[in-house]
């Protein structure tokens, strides 16, 4: 891709959105928003990409209930310790009120200037269906009907696109939407807000110099930011929702490798910069999982004897964005500090690149603490 801004057109697509947790207020959306607003970026909408959010934030908002409420079932003892930081999940909360509040952020988004939300009821059917029946971007792919949304949406933005001679940005890491941009040159193909954004900042008047001067920054800190991002992911508690049939212990994780991919920057200015940065994880986790069939059960007790157990060690490969903020008082590089690695908590690796280790069925006589 050039390293040139060449339109402020910009387009999101509905699992853009999605990507970044429909963050409208915080992060890389709202940082698209403040450029926005300052005439650095201008965003097109189409009145089906809202529907199609709108809709994912009411399916969202209903999950959540049910999920507050069912972790407030099983955590019920703590009702008893009211001053804990989670007793708020045992309060009622009206899903109606969720989805207000998440709607009116939404709204609030795609409102303002510098903003434009589009009809697709001026797309060109005949050349949709043309596009169908041919098996064309968005339509090479299994479930084609699934895609008529898509194609729709693609077609106004192609002909918004020609009609006033600007190229626009599709944001999406939906491959019908790349496949189809790879067909036409007035539409540029970028995966991610944070691509976007480091686009901008680089192309700006204001902004390219400090940029520069970040990056010089950066290299002078590399060492010390890697050191950093790998004890700051030794912090993260990691989950695998393939694991959820199983009865299982964790008993021992090991981080193999910990390789930073590509930077870019968020924000920054004279005194700070805030970089969105790709890592990817090589880890192993060990699972200790409860095998029912090989332990004994007692009849007369109508109870296991003693529960054992199956070792599986998994390794996973996942890459992850996080961010890292640094600080440089007065410009001063002498006075560049890493000041914040920005991991989330909780990391879910279902969407992991996975593989078996090693699989070992333990007696009584294993050494369970030694976890090779």
């Amino acid at each position: 891709m050039r390293n040139d801004l060449q339109s402020r057109m910009i387009f999101l697509d509905t699992n853009t959105y999605e990507a970044k947790n429909f963050q409208f207020e915080t992060h890389e959306l709202a940082r698209l928003k403040e450029f926005i607003l300052s005439d650095h970026a201008y965003l097109l909408v189409t009145d089906v990409t809202v529907r199609e959010v709108k809709k994912h934030l009411s399916a969202k908002a209903l999950a959540s209930i049910s999920a507050i409420k069912e972790a407030s079932k099983k955590a019920m003892i703590l009702r008893n310790i009211p001053d804990l930081p989670w007793s708020g999940i045992f309060e009622r909360v009206a899903v109606e009120d969720i989805t207000a509040r998440l709607l009116s952020q939404f709204d609030k988004y795609i409102s303002g200037p510098n903003v434009e939300i589009a009809t697709v009821s001026g797309a060109d059917i005949a050349t949709i269906f043309d596009a169908y029946f041919s098996e064309a971007p968005p339509f090479d792919g299994p479930g084609k009907k699934a895609e008529f949304p898509d194609a729709f949406v693609l077609d106004t933005l192609n002909r918004i696109s020609k009609h006033r001679g600007h190229k626009i940005y599709i944001v999406s890491n939906d491959g019908d939407f790349k496949r189809y941009c790879s067909f036409h040159d007035n539409l540029i193909s970028i995966s991610t807000v944070s691509e976007m954004i480091d686009l901008i900042v680089r192309n700006s008047e204001e902004l390219s110099e400090p940029a520069k001067f970040a990056d010089g920054i950066y290299e002078i800190l590399r060492e010390d930011i890697n050191a950093r991002v790998l004890e700051a992911f030794r912090e993260v508690e990691f989950s695998d929702d393939e694991m959820d049939d199983v009865e299982f212990e964790v008993t021992g994780i090991e981080i193999e490798t910990c390789e930073i991919l590509e930077k870019r920057v968020e924000d920054v200015s004279k005194d700070f910069v805030v970089y969105a940065v790709d890592v990817t994880l090589k880890m192993v986790m060990v699972y200790d999982i409860t095998d029912y069939e090989r332990s004994p059960w007692d009849p007369e007790d109508k109870a296991y004897m003693f529960l054992l157990t199956n070792r599986v060690m998994k390794r996973y490969v996942t890459t992850r964005q996080i961010h890292v903020s640094i600080e440089y008082d007065d410009g001063i590089k002498e006075k560049a500090v890493v000041a914040e690695i920005d991991i989330e908590a909780f990391l879910d690796l279902s969407e992991a690149k996975t593989e078996i280790v090693s699989y070992r069925e333990m007696d009584l006589s294993d050494d369970f603490d030694d976890i090779s």
